[in-house]
């Protein structure tokens, strides 16, 4: 059937329609009042825009203040850390009498501690003692009495702590007694007391003694404490000596005894908030979760008189921020509550009273404006809507200069400066290794890896050149005769080396009779299928990389798929495709490197010749490019069968081998130094290890951030707490590593505790970039290409400043 046409009676209508345009009169009432109406609306509008751009200044100076008490929050987290572990580091102190002596007397013993200034050294500690391990039998308790009393020590007897019951050994069936506690006088009450007694007690002692490090006890009343404040006691093993302590049997059984320090929370605490000048407020609590019936400590004792039980969020309702962060102390979890004070200096919001006051005028005026121009009304809209149209679009254009500025002065920083960090490192290598100089395959190598280097940084330079080429519209394109299957050939055998090294091989196909010449840009035409080919080759892991070529003789076009095995995409990474500085993966962590500009122009130039760029791509299975040029005319062209194209194929070794130690100057700064280096890239591992050993350190190498974390944690994995005790006296740190960058990584170790000094090396050189990996938690900063005679100065600093001589502990 065919719908009714001409003839339907709507569109016989139509003409008298148009006569009866009259009847819109009634509106005229109307547009008298049209400079009234515009005039309110003008007003409305400009209230409500105000109202936004506070609303946004008055977000802005929130998320300044949220993201300032955050980072207070780490530091006093980290704070309160250190502070207890100041007893830790005096237990083991105290732990080392032992070992050195046959057997430790009262007296011996007595001396130790009157050595330290408790009150200075160990704010809360009310002293430190010793645990004797006694057998659980009435005969030994007895014959352990005996001897104690005939030490100098007439009055000793055996008691037990409030709260005791029977001996509710899980670990060890024996007692746990108290034989020294000095100063004596004030502890007097805490001589013999059976700690093994008492649940809480007990089972920090053997926490202590399964894991060989210090353990905490919960919040208890310490019997020698008159004021009856929050107390505890800190824990750690002694061990028999030549006994293995490496699993927790062994430990057990070589245990004799316990040094410990009875400590209450007040003064191990007050002060803290100094470290954010007295900005927070904070309160301790033993266990998971903010009790008043756990709490150990108040900063400010706002909860003192608070009733029993959880503390909810409402008691802070009059603070600006307040979080919850777990504290791992000597095995136990406390709850540290944090939140802001009355002296917190928080963000002006200046800003958006003036926003609002300057907007609400501002629309005012402009309404009185309209209302009184009533006769140029409609001009007056225009240039309304003209002005929000053009500020709109010139903030729009503002913001994306500067984001595009920024991206581009980022990305080019980082790639510019990573192959100059090799070519002057190993400029200076040639100079300086002896090496060098006796072996010629030796400084081959090192000139090697600076043309390498430069090559990639020539490549870099050209790219940046070529699109700001193209964005100015002065990028020159011949059409002259080229022969697209000898290009081809020139792009696999300038790739076959490369591909080669990575396991690949690569093919190439007639997929129809292909024109042997065409009229393009023979240079540029390569410069995409270089682009294109080496693109796939970063990509593929293993498998193969195929070229086909094909042409329509209908269309008159030429395409070249690059076709590879690897790791392919999704639709979300297709779209970034493309565009500058883009890759399937933008963290700052990815696996893949590269500026990201190769894509982006090989597409442009496509356009430029007459043609385009398509992709097809599978996630986990491989990606095909397409590149389609026009041929121009082939009619009097010989044309070259379908069928497979003879490839020029490569291999290639690595040119690269490890640099060995070279003899050590006449003066060392760094001798005996152990440094862990961060570093992904392969060519500044070696020079940074080069430098490092020159100037007497012992480096240690590691390929990211998650790696360093592992190397300094207790049980070597990133959730592990800190290890005091790792081999290592400072950490040198990429920031731009896949797996784990290097500001994840130094903020991970910081929370943890993590006390060794650490620089950051990075090429990126950007202002601002300082101050980001200072906020991070490193010590120093150093920008790539390395300068050896700097980063020696700096580790040699911190040597001088924060390396003590290392005691092993037996």
């Amino acid at each position: 059937m065919t719908a009714p046409q001409d003839t339907s009676p709507a569109v016989q209508e139509a003409p008298r329609l148009q006569v009866q345009a009259p009847i819109e009169e009634p509106a005229l009432p109307a547009k008298r009042h049209w400079p009234r109406i515009a005039a309110v609306a003008v007003v409305l509008v400009g209230l409500c825009l105000t109202w936004l751009g506070a609303r946004h200044e008055l977000n802005t100076a929130q998320a300044a203040d949220q993201q300032r008490f955050d980072r207070l929050a780490e530091q006093l987290k980290a704070e309160l850390t250190r502070r207890v572990m100041v007893y830790d580091y005096g237990l083991k102190g105290t732990r080392g009498l032992f070992p050195a002596s046959n057997s430790v007397e009262r007296d011996e013993f007595r001396a130790m501690v009157e050595s330290r200034d408790l009150e200075s050294d160990f704010p809360g500690a009310l002293g430190i003692g010793y645990i004797q391990r006694v057998e659980n039998t009435d005969e030994a308790v007895e014959t352990f009495i005996t001897s104690t009393r005939a030490e100098n020590a007439p009055e000793f007897v055996v008691t037990t702590p409030p709260g005791a019951g029977p001996l509710p050994g899980s670990v060890m069936d024996e007692r746990f007694i108290i034989e020294f506690i000095e100063p004596v006088e004030d502890n007097r009450a805490a001589q013999g007391l059976d700690i093994g007694s008492h649940p809480t007690r007990r089972e920090a002692v053997e926490r202590a003694t399964l894991t060989g490090q210090g353990s905490i006890t919960g919040r208890i009343d310490l019997v020698q404490d008159d004021q009856k404040l929050p107390g505890f006691l800190y824990i750690l093993p002694v061990y028999a000596k030549g006994m293995p302590t490496a699993t927790s049997q062994e430990r057990i059984a070589a245990t004799v005894g316990w040094v410990y320090m009875p400590m209450v929370a007040p003064p191990v605490f007050d002060g803290a908030t100094q470290i954010a000048e007295g900005e927070l407020d904070f309160e301790v609590y033993d266990g998971e979760g903010p009790s008043t019936d756990n709490m150990i400590y108040d900063d400010d004792g706002h909860l003192t008189t608070a009733s029993p039980g959880p503390v909810d969020a409402g008691r802070f309702g009059d603070r600006l921020f307040h979080r919850l962060k777990p504290l791992a102390i000597g095995g136990r979890t406390w709850t540290v509550s944090i939140s802001t004070s009355d002296q917190f200096a928080a963000a002006s919001r200046g800003n958006a009273w003036t926003v609002g006051i300057a907007g609400t005028l501002l629309s005012l005026l402009l309404g009185i404006v309209i209302f009184i121009q009533g006769s140029a009304a409609s001009r007056a809209q225009r240039i309304a809507v003209g002005m929000t149209s053009d500020l709109r679009r010139f903030a729009n254009a503002a913001n994306a200069a500067t984001l595009a500025k920024s991206e581009f002065i980022a990305n080019m920083s980082h790639e510019i400066r990573t192959p100059m960090t090799s070519i002057l490192g190993y400029a200076d290598l040639l100079r300086s290794d002896p090496e060098a100089h006796a072996s010629q395959s030796k400084r081959l190598e090192y000139i090697d890896t600076i043309k390498r280097s430069g090559t990639h940084l020539l490549t870099i330079l050209n790219d940046i050149l070529d699109i700001s080429k193209i964005e100015a519209g002065k990028l020159n394109i011949e059409k002259i005769e080229t022969q697209p299957t000898a290009i081809v050939h020139e792009v696999v055998s300038l790739m076959a080396v490369k591909a080669s090294a990575s396991g690949l091989t690569i093919d190439a196909h007639h997929m129809t009779q292909v024109p042997e010449t065409i009229l393009s840009d023979p240079f540029r035409l390569r410069q995409i299928l270089v682009n294109l080919v080496g693109n796939a080759i970063k990509f593929t892991h293993e498998g193969a990389i195929r070229i086909e070529l094909a042409f329509d003789v209908q269309q008159g076009r030429l395409s070249c798929s690059v076709i590879d095995t690897g790791i392919g995409m999704n639709d979300e990474q297709l779209g970034r495709l493309f565009q500058s500085f883009e890759q399937a993966d933008t963290s700052t962590t990815r696996q893949y490197g590269g500026s990201g500009l190769g894509l982006m122009i090989s597409a442009r130039l496509a356009q430029i010749l007459g043609g385009g760029i398509t992709v097809e791509s599978q996630l986990g299975e491989g990606s095909t490019f397409t590149v389609t040029v026009p041929t121009g005319p082939v009619q009097d062209v010989k044309m070259l069968p379908a069928g497979p194209s003879t490839i020029i194929r490569a291999s290639a070794e690595e040119l690269v081998a490890e640099i060995g130690d070279t003899q050590a100057p006449a003066q060392l700064p760094l001798e005996g130094m152990r440094v862990l280096v961060a570093e992904d890239g392969i060519d500044n591992q070696r020079l940074i290890s080069f430098h490092l050993k020159k100037a007497g350190a012992i480096p240690t190498i590691v390929e990211n951030g998650k790696l360093a974390v592992e190397a300094l944690t207790i049980d070597g994995t990133p959730e592990g707490a800190w290890n005091p005790n790792a081999p290592f006296d400072m950490l040198l740190t990429d920031m731009q590593m896949p797996e784990m960058d290097g500001y994840t990584a130094v903020s991970l170790l910081r929370g943890k505790g993590c006390q060794l000094p650490i620089v950051a090396l990075t090429a990126h050189a950007m202002s601002g970039d300082h101050a980001k990996c200072s906020a991070a938690g490193c010590d120093a900063y150093a920008s790539k290409p390395i300068d050896q005679a700097k980063l020696v100065e700096v580790c040699a600093g911190y040597l001088r400043k924060q390396r003590q001589p290392r005691k092993d502990v037996a």
